[in-house]
């Protein structure tokens, strides 16, 4: 291997020291470079496709989160207006969301102020779980809802 080539790979480990999982430098050609996974790589990348895309997600959360909330709300039948700027805009506003969120009743979701509209740039806020289950309680129930 070529000095070039090897700090290539060098340069590209020190990138992912962060990632969740063990990238093994000298794998089998066509194998996955994460340790333990035997799965082949795909058109030629590093990874299978599951560590692809997790990968991904870990480089680019951002845009993560924002396809996610636009495939969510596409499939509940839900206006999404909201464009990646936007949403870049919405998470400067609230830095702690990108950290904050999950599934705890403390975590942050994102709400949609008024129920009646979609997504968009001035109708979502960023609230704890507890407090958006609360706001669903309260009688604001979305009348197409069968249950």
């Amino acid at each position: 291997m070529s000095a070039e080539k090897q700090y290539k790979n060098t340069v590209e480990l020190q990138k992912l020291e962060k990632f969740p999982f063990t990238i093994v430098a000298h794998q089998k050609k066509g194998k996955c470079q994460v340790c333990r996974c035997q799965n082949e790589g795909e058109r030629g990348n590093r990874f299978c496709s599951r560590h692809y895309s997790m990968l991904w997600r870990f480089r680019n959360p951002e845009k993560d989160i924002y396809l996610n909330l636009k495939n969510n709300s596409k499939r509940r039948g839900k206006l999404f207006t909201l464009s990646f700027s936007e949403f870049l805009e919405f998470l400067k506003k609230n830095p702690e969301y990108l950290t904050k969120r999950g599934r705890k009743v403390r975590s942050l979701t994102i709400d949609r102020i008024d129920n009646e509209k979609g997504y968009t740039a001035e109708n979502i806020r960023a609230i704890t779980l507890s407090e958006n289950a609360k706001k669903g309680q309260k009688g604001e129930v979305d009348p197409e809802c069968p249950f």
